[in-house]
Formats: structure tokens, sequence, C-alpha cells
């Protein structure tokens, strides 16, 4: 006896079963029901291991049930995993059980795509306000550079502090 696999399901279209072997590409046998389609395959799969012992053809390996431990390890960029983790803590749940629930979506043909948007959305703006604050920066050194830096400060019209001066959104040292 082989121990290849055998697959059979519903053809709407042929109305009917269709039976397969999922490791012999291309051979399948129709049946009015689930045994007569298993019987025209066994008959079809003979003819079909024959003329590839005929032809010199090595024979496909049969697919084995395969035992999982459950576990794998997965590797993710840092931003990645600090977004899933504080969405899984908003959530109230363990990062663990928030990605079997993602997974568990894609396997039931739902989509993951709107979790991993909200994700890089969530990245996306924090790149956005890193992005901000490093211009700001930038505004603030080219401002420190073109100035002559005194070891005296005068402030200006009054003795107040006032040696930040706001000018739009940008905050700057008042060197005058």
């Amino acid at each position: 006896m082989d121990k290849y696999s055998i697959s059979i399901q519903w053809s709407d279209e042929d109305k009917g079963y269709i039976a397969t072997v999922p490791e012999l590409k291309g051979l399948s046998a129709f049946g009015i029901s689930k045994e007569d389609a298993l019987n025209e395959l066994q008959v079809a799969k003979e003819a079909y291991l024959e003329v590839f012992k005929e032809d010199g053809c090595e024979l496909p390996e049969p697919d084995f049930l395969k035992n999982y431990s459950g576990q794998f390890r997965l590797r993710l960029p840092k931003s990645l995993h600090a977004c899933l983790s504080n969405k899984a803590e908003k959530e109230g749940v363990s990062l663990n059980t928030l990605i079997i629930g993602a997974l568990s979506q894609v396997s039931s043909n739902e989509s993951i795509v709107p979790v991993l948007k909200e994700g890089f959305a969530v990245l996306n703006d924090e790149v956005a306000v890193l992005k901000e604050e490093i211009k700001r920066l930038h505004v603030l050194t080219d401002y420190l550079y073109q100035k002559e830096v005194s070891t005296s400060w005068e402030i200006h019209n009054q003795n107040q502090p006032s040696a930040f001066v706001s000018v739009g959104q940008n905050v700057f040292f008042n060197m005058e």
C-alpha cells in the first residue's frame, strides 16, 4: 500500500466529487459519490505510477503528517516590536495573544492588512514627529553657529530674563 495523500472535494461545476493525490501533480478522478471518486482515483493512480516507473522517472515522495511544537522564533524590527507591544498593552492582552489573533485572522482568510496599516501609521506618525524635532534642532544649531557666542549675555532692553525668543513654532536663544 502506498502512502500518498488523498483529497476529495465537491465540485459545483462537475456536480460530483473530485479526488486528487496532491503529491502526484495533474492526477484527479471524478465520482458521483465520495466512494466512486476514491475508487476511480485508485485505478488512475495505479496507471499513473506504472507509467512513471516505465519511463524511469523518480516517484515523488509522499507527504507525511508533521508534528509541530507550536513555537517558532520570529525576528522583527525593534520599532515594530515596540508598536505591537504597545498595542497589546492597550488591548490588555499579551504580545503572544495579540500576534496569535492577527495570524488567526490571516489563516482564516481574513486580512491582516488593517492591523499592519494601523501599526505602520503609528510608526509613520512617530517618524514625522522625530523629523520635525530634527528640523528644529538644525535651525537652532544653525543659529548658534551663525552668531558669535560671547561670554556675557546682554538682555535686550530690560534687565529681565528674556534669553529665549519665540518665532512661529521655533524657539531661539536671544543672543543680542
